[in-house]
C-alpha cells in the first residue's frame, strides 16, 4: 500500500489519508514488460550477424592470347572426288550429291601451316607441352613451372613459328634456376648456338623456329621460364 493523498483539515487534528496499490502495480506491470523486452532483444541478437565495416576487395585477372596456329588440309589430286560427291565425265563435282566427310580420304592430312607468337615473342614458362618436342627432350619438361636437367640432358622444343615472319635476329632470355646451360636456335636450316641477353643476329635466318636447351656443366640444373623475343 502507498499513500495516495493526505488530507488535513483545520481545525481538526485529525488527518485523512487515502490509500491503494494501483501505481505500485502499474509500475510492477511496466518493469516486468521492460525486463521482457530486453530478454527478447537479447535472444535475437545472439542469431544476427551484424556489420561492422564493409570494404570493396576488387580481383582483376589480365588475360593475354598465347598465340595463333592455322591448319590446313590440301585435296589429294587425282583421286576423282571431293566430299560433295564423284566427279563427273567432264570434271566437275555433282553439288549435294554427296555428304560432308562421306569421303575422309579426299584431302591429306592435317597440317600446320601458321603458327603466330602474340608480339612475336615466345613466352615458355613450362606449365604445359604444348611446345614440347618429347622424342628429342631427355630433361624432365613435366608441366609444372619448370624443367629439370641432370648432366648432358637436353629440352628441344617443337615449331612454335611458322610462316608468320623471316626471322632474322632474336633475344633469349632465361629464368635460370641453378645450372649452366647452352642455347641454340634452328630456323629451318639447322641449330646454331646463340647467346643471350642481348639481340643476337643469326647465321641462317627463316621462318621455322625452334629451339634447343642443353646442360654444358657435367651437373644438374633448372630453368623456369624462357622468353625468345624474334626480328624480321
Amino acid at each position: 500500500m502507498v499513500i495516495k493523498t493526505a488530507i488535513h483539515r483545520f481545525p481538526e487534528s485529525d488527518i485523512q489519508l487515502s490509500l491503494g496499490d494501483k501505481e505500485v502495480r502499474i509500475a510492477s506491470i511496466d518493469f516486468d514488460n521492460s525486463k521482457r523486452l530486453k530478454r527478447i532483444e537479447e535472444e535475437q541478437a545472439k542469431g544476427s550477424t551484424f556489420v561492422t565495416e564493409s570494404k570493396d576487395l576488387p580481383h582483376i585477372i589480365n588475360s593475354s592470347r598465347r598465340d595463333i596456329r592455322v591448319n590446313q588440309q590440301d585435296y589429294t589430286v587425282g583421286i576423282g572426288y571431293s566430299i560433295w560427291g564423284l566427279g563427273t565425265a567432264d570434271g566437275f563435282f555433282d553439288w549435294g550429291s554427296g555428304k560432308w566427310g562421306t569421303h575422309s580420304d579426299a584431302f591429306d592430312a592435317e597440317v600446320e601451316h601458321t603458327i603466330n607468337q602474340t608480339n612475336n615473342v615466345y613466352d615458355e614458362n613450362f606449365n604445359d607441352d604444348d611446345y614440347l618436342d618429347s622424342g628429342n627432350t631427355t630433361a624432365t619438361w613435366s608441366g609444372n613451372g619448370s624443367v629439370s636437367f641432370t648432366s648432358g640432358q637436353v629440352a628441344q622444343s617443337k615449331t612454335f613459328l611458322l610462316n608468320d615472319i623471316t626471322v632474322v635476329s632474336l633475344i633469349i632470355t632465361p629464368t635460370v634456376v641453378s645450372g649452366s646451360f647452352t642455347y641454340q636456335i634452328d630456323t629451318g636450316s639447322g641449330f646454331e648456338t646463340v647467346t643471350t641477353g642481348s639481340r643476337v643476329f643469326l647465321t641462317n635466318s627463316g621462318t621455322s623456329v625452334k629451339f634447343k636447351i642443353t646442360e654444358s656443366a657435367a651437373s644438374t640444373g633448372s630453368l623456369s621460364n624462357l622468353k625468345i623475343e624474334v626480328f624480321p
